[in-house]
């Protein structure tokens, strides 16, 4: 999961927007968006709000988060998605890891043999 921000045209002036971006692992080892938001913000109110959502929506069962350690994510998936482990990874080595060759060594590491 990850959130980026965009300059977004409103009226006659431009303000700052941040899309929320939810990607998974289906059980299949297929790698899906699980859900996407455009928000005034990246706080804790908009990733409980996008994760509530996607519970709503039918996910059961999350094992692994991975994010950039943003306290706002950090908490409300602790609220959210109970016992289920958090890993940070910085920035960087996010952009790595999202190389095709990586997903597929982490599909397999990640997923039950």
């Amino acid at each position: 999961m990850d959130a980026s921000y965009f300059k977004v045209r409103d009226g006659i002036r431009y303000v700052n927007k941040v899309l929320l971006v939810i990607a998974g692992i289906r059980n299949d080892g297929v790698r899906e968006i699980l859900g996407a938001r455009i928000a005034d913000c990246e706080d804790e109110l908009t990733w409980e709000d996008l994760f509530s959502d996607l519970k709503d929506r039918g996910l059961r069962r999350v094992d692994l988060l991975i994010s950039d350690g943003h306290k706002g994510i950090q908490n409300a998936a602790q609220r959210s998605f109970h016992g289920c482990s958090h890993e940070n990874i910085p920035g960087p080595h996010r952009r790595y890891s999202r190389t095709l060759r990586i997903i597929e060594m982490d599909r397999f590491g990640v997923l039950p043999n």
